[in-house]
């Protein structure tokens, strides 16, 4: 890609960027604004709802309280007891809990994870922009595209799915792989090697996606790269996949040995592939798009979840468009700096293709278009090891909006090539401006339940000798969003006691989960505690509410009173039916009842 400019003087002024520093707080700034806008709330609050940020503050409080008693007793976590490997039913989130853990010790539970949250948006900005600058050499084109990246529906909608938050590092990644093709070192390679392990061991999703996208950058610049890549390419190379599988086999490991059972197999689901209307659905919390045709049409379509809103922004298409001009157009030109250029346009074309693959399989194994069915190339390589258990396709539109932001900047140093400095840096403030327009979205937040309002259950179990615990009524997958946001909420409170439950809730559930809740709930029949004393059941919990400040509206359309807790007298007349006997000890607690139970007499 050429430098814009026809002059030495404003080749300087193109290349020289702003203060790093003062860079860095404008874009804070934004990320808070974005994602984060009541800091009141910072170390109260969390982004989403009371489902998969529960789930992922569970992650985090059980790897740190874990991983000292040895690898096996971190993946065998305190869920859907008996059953083992249970952390491997969803993302680790390893790395983010290593490093919560400390965090936590300083700001404490709520802020670490904020600050966690937030900073992942400002290194979403800063890595493409650092990856922009490098392709361009224009910072203006380069913040334009950042921001464009990083606030796009596909990533900013699912700001409540915080293992995502790992996407911050797809550009730090393709960054990584061209510094390495421009001049291989072993420590590049291990640089490169270091980033696909965390992100792959950060959220199994982006870190399948981010293996091929290093597999095809990698392998378009071994073909098309001129000077060919030499020995000293391929053994930096080595080094980088030798470092990601030294990091990224023992949970690799974990994750096979989940698979080798049929019941942790899932085919991707059409609900869940990427579809034509997608591209047009914006945030349902967008504040402007939303309200606008085609946008607001597709945006409300009842069918359309979260995974589905793929609208990839209004000015990083348009810049995207005048990027494709400008690389047919450097093509064509003949320089003196031809080969510095065909090295720039190897890489944006190595990224587009990247983008262009991920497109496709986006769409999961087919795409219906006119009424037509056509075949898409996921319906063969799901059979990839690895893109077995891929559910949720339309999520590696990521890398696609990730090319049209690299396509964007190079669109927009095009097309501003002839501006001098200040219109070229007012050009960018109002393209900013913009995309932060057509992106702002209202951020939802929910209050953490903390352990002094809602954690009584836990308290007193927590001084209680070691048992298993049965949190009734249990919930299980067949009672769909029900399931998570009432385990979700009790499983992020279970850490504080340490006790197994048979409770649990993540992305599978063990075999036969759903009778066994069924059976456990009709307790204390018969069925039910002969199952609970199979399960090795020593307290039984009967809430009586809720946990976390869900609201009215969410209660009556989900029945969470209904399916959550029992009313006082309910659990009252439970407990009067257990049979004589049985009966240990019982504790009436803030939200429930505990019931220690004696052992059943053998036989």
């Amino acid at each position: 890609m050429e430098r814009p400019g026809a002059s030495p003087a404003a080749e300087d002024e193109t290349v020289s960027e702003p203060n790093r520093w003062l860079l860095l707080a404008a874009f804070t700034v934004l990320a808070v604004g974005m994602t984060f806008p009541d800091l009141r709330r910072f170390s109260s609050h969390v982004a989403g709802d009371y489902g998969d940020p529960m789930f992922v503050l569970w992650v985090l409080r059980w790897v740190p309280s874990s991983i000292l008693d040895g690898w096996s007793s971190l993946w065998n976590a305190d869920i859907f007891h008996p059953a083992t490997n249970t952390l491997a039913y969803s993302d680790s989130l390893v790395p983010m809990a290593l490093l919560h853990w400390p965090l936590s010790q300083i700001l404490g539970d709520v802020a670490a994870f904020n600050l966690i949250y937030v900073s992942s948006w400002v290194a979403s900005l800063w890595f493409t922009y650092r990856l922009c600058c490098a392709l361009t050499f224009n910072w203006q084109a380069s913040v334009v595209a950042a921001v464009g990246y990083t606030f796009a529906t596909a990533r900013l909608g699912q700001y409540g799915h915080h293992q995502l938050m790992i996407g911050c590092l797809f550009p730090l990644l393709v960054l990584a792989l061209i510094r390495l093709f421009e001049r291989p070192t072993v420590w590049r390679g291990v640089g490169v090697g270091t980033t696909l392990a965390l992100i792959t061991v950060w959220a199994s999703y982006y870190g399948i996606a981010a293996a091929f996208v290093t597999a095809l950058i990698a392998g378009g610049y071994l073909v098309f790269a001129r000077p060919r890549p030499g020995r000293q390419h391929l053994i930096a190379l080595a080094g980088g996949a030798i470092v990601a599988g030294i990091l990224i086999a023992p949970f690799a490991y974990q994750y096979l040995l989940l698979q080798q059972d049929a019941n942790f197999r899932r085919a991707a689901e059409s609900q869940f592939s990427a579809h034509p209307g997608d591209f047009l659905a914006v945030s349902p919390e967008n504040v402007v798009l939303d309200d606008i045709e085609p946008f607001e049409t597709a945006t409300a379509s009842p069918t359309r979840s979260i995974e589905n809103r793929l609208f990839p922004g209004i000015v990083t298409l348009a810049a995207a468009g005048l990027g494709v001009v400008g690389l047919i157009a450097a093509m064509r030109r003949k320089q003196p700096d031809a080969a510095d250029r065909r090295a720039q346009i190897v890489a944006v074309g190595l990224i587009v293709a990247a983008g262009i693959a991920f497109f496709a399989l986006s769409f999961g194994e087919s795409l219906t278009f006119a009424g037509r069915t056509i075949p898409m190339p996921y319906r063969i390589l799901r059979h990839v090891p690895g893109l077995a258990g891929i559910r949720v396709t339309a999520r590696f539109f990521v890398v696609t909006q990730l090319a049209l932001a690299v396509l964007a900047a190079t669109g927009i140093t095009w097309a501003t090539r002839r501006l001098a400095f200040r219109a070229r840096t007012g050009v960018m403030l109002v393209l900013v401006a913009l995309v932060l327009l057509e992106t702002a979205t209202t951020i939802t937040t929910v209050r953490v339940p903390s352990e002094a309002r809602y954690g009584a259950v836990n308290t007193a179990l927590a001084r209680r000798p070691e048992g298993v615990v049965l949190e009734l009524p249990i919930r299980s997958a067949g009672d769909g969003a029900a399931w998570a946001y009432i385990e979700g909420p009790r499983q992020s409170l279970a850490p504080f006691d340490g006790d197994d439950r048979v409770n649990g809730y993540s992305g599978f559930e063990p075999p036969g989960f759903g009778e066994r809740a069924a059976t456990l709930n009709t307790f204390p029949s018969n069925q039910a505690l002969a199952e609970a004393d199979r399960l090795g059941v020593r307290y039984v919990v009967l809430r009586t509410a809720l946990v976390g400040d869900l609201e009215p509206s969410l209660r009556a359309a989900l029945r969470l009173d209904e399916l959550g807790r029992y009313t006082g007298s309910e659990a009252r007349d439970l407990i009067a039916d257990i049979p004589p006997g049985r009966v240990e000890d019982v504790t009436r607690v803030r939200g429930g009842y505990i019931v220690e139970l004696t052992p059943p007499e053998p036989d």
